[in-house]
């Protein structure tokens, strides 16, 4: 077989898996009558925030962090940004908060397993962006010269 030809197969079994998943997400899916609650707009708005996604990444390199550390290694987040988020992720179960009984009081946050499956995404994702992003870059600079006349 050409090499050609098996590209295009490839290709052509991927669009079939895509299509299935695609189909699979939307079989319950009434179009004329969507629900109130969308269950993947639900989630991902809680987790794909700026701070989420960079607390979920720091957790899942350090694998154990304290509030103050994560404070650090977050350039920008407030701390009530901080705790806020933190409470969000611990609520939908991407991390768990530990306290310790101690003086002063010491907390340690770290993911779950689902916690760390999410990562694991993200950082799919991340991968995506590092190929693409130069792409990205020069259709925004095409538009924004466009515009500009």
């Amino acid at each position: 077989m050409k090499q050609s030809n098996l590209n295009e197969t490839v290709v052509d079994n991927q669009l079939v898996i895509d299509k299935k998943k695609m189909e699979n997400i939307f079989s319950d899916f009434d179009l004329e009558n969507p629900p109130t609650v969308c269950p993947i707009r639900d989630v991902l708005a809680n987790v794909l925030d700026k701070w989420s996604i960079l607390i979920i990444l720091m957790l899942g390199y350090y694998e154990i962090l304290r509030f103050a550390d994560l404070k650090k290694k977050i350039k920008g987040i407030s701390p009530k940004m901080l705790s806020i988020s933190l409470k969000h992720l611990e609520k939908d179960g991407f991390i768990i908060r530990t306290a310790f009984a101690e003086v002063p009081l010491r907390v340690e946050y770290k993911l779950t397993a689902q916690g760390k499956s999410f990562c694991n995404k993200i950082l799919e994702l991340s991968e995506w962006i590092s190929i693409y992003f130069p792409t990205i870059v020069d259709g925004r600079n095409k538009i924004d010269a466009s515009t500009k006349d």
